[in-house]
């Protein structure tokens, strides 16, 4: 029970830190935790310092496109902790959508132990490349 409310608790954080994102098309946030403590947050959005527009308008059609170079959430928190000195090798990341390929990738070398999402991503092949490598990959249902 315990492991479950930790679980929760983390999740609802980066539920809060997806609201910090000025995306339109789909607010993501993550969080890394160890034993229950956050180590750091992050949320989908352009590199510090340029304007945070995260999509562009298709003119014909009025679609939005997101930009290339937005930073996804899960990356966000994983640069924060590069940056500080936080070690993140045995932590759990707990991320509003299923990290895509690249992500999944930045994960493996990062050293996280799980990892807990609530969306399911357009590409969820991102489960086999992250199980491969030895990281458990779950679904939350939050109540």
């Amino acid at each position: 029970m315990k492991k479950e409310k930790i679980d929760h608790f983390c999740m609802k954080c980066a539920i809060a830190s997806a609201e910090m994102s000025d995306a339109v098309r789909k607010k993501v946030g993550a969080v890394i935790a160890r034993d229950g403590r956050i180590l750091a947050s992050g949320y989908n959005g352009q590199p510090r310092g340029i304007d945070n527009c995260c999509e562009i308008v298709n003119t014909e059609n009025g679609e939005l496109t997101t930009k290339d170079t937005v930073v996804h959430a899960e990356l966000n928190a994983l640069l924060f902790c590069a940056k500080h000195g936080i070690a993140t090798d045995g932590a759990d990341l707990y991320i509003t959508l299923c990290p895509c390929q690249k992500c999944a990738s930045a994960i493996i070398q990062a050293g996280i132990k799980r990892v807990y999402f609530l969306e399911e991503y357009r590409d969820m092949s991102t489960i086999e490349l992250l199980n491969e490598a030895g990281i458990p990959v779950n679904k939350l249902q939050l109540s």
